[in-house]
């Protein structure tokens, strides 16, 4: 009878605990840290033929922030400039023009400056602020990233290489 109870013991402790974990100690539950590489902040930076530069603030492979600065002719946008007008007000209807189209994106913001005879223009996104559905509508980002919640490193770069830019990572 006493072997009976040990047997029957011993069954049902082992159905709780598997004896290999116990005698092994396995360590692959254990929870995951992240790897340096995942938790290093980076820049990167990538210049295009156009004078185009894109600035990345980048952690692990998720891109925090965007700063592009790109170019516009007046003609490309449609802007026809003598000497007797106020560049100044010029610059302000730029301005008010790209404030008004990306005024209810969380985490855009736009401007312009006037120059010689073009315009710059700097954008600048907070990836942690926006809402990727609204970039992707809005045409700031690729359709396939809707749904996401994080834009990738190694699939930006090899866009914008494809693309013809020239990208540097630095730390």
């Amino acid at each position: 009878m006493k072997k009976y109870l040990f047997l029957c013991l011993l069954v049902l402790l082992s159905g709780c605990a598997r004896i290999s974990d116990i005698i092994h100690n396995d360590t692959s539950k254990a929870p995951v840290s992240k790897t340096e590489e995942e938790t290093t902040k980076k820049t990167v930076v990538c210049i295009g033929d156009n004078e185009e530069n894109i600035t990345l603030e980048v952690k692990g492979d998720a891109i925090q922030s965007m700063k592009q600065v790109s170019f516009l002719t007046f003609d490309e946008m449609g802007i026809s400039i003598s000497d007797d007008m106020d560049k100044n007000k010029i610059q302000d209807s730029i301005n008010q023009s790209l404030q008004d189209k990306y005024k209810d994106l969380k985490g855009v913001s736009v401007t312009g400056t006037l120059m010689d005879s073009k315009v710059e223009i700097t954008t600048t996104i907070n990836f942690k602020e926006a809402n990727f559905d609204e970039l992707v509508d809005a045409g700031l980002l690729s359709k396939g990233t809707k749904g996401n919640h994080v834009v990738s490193l190694k699939k930006t770069m090899k866009a914008y290489k494809a693309d013809g830019y020239a990208c540097k990572v630095s730390s």
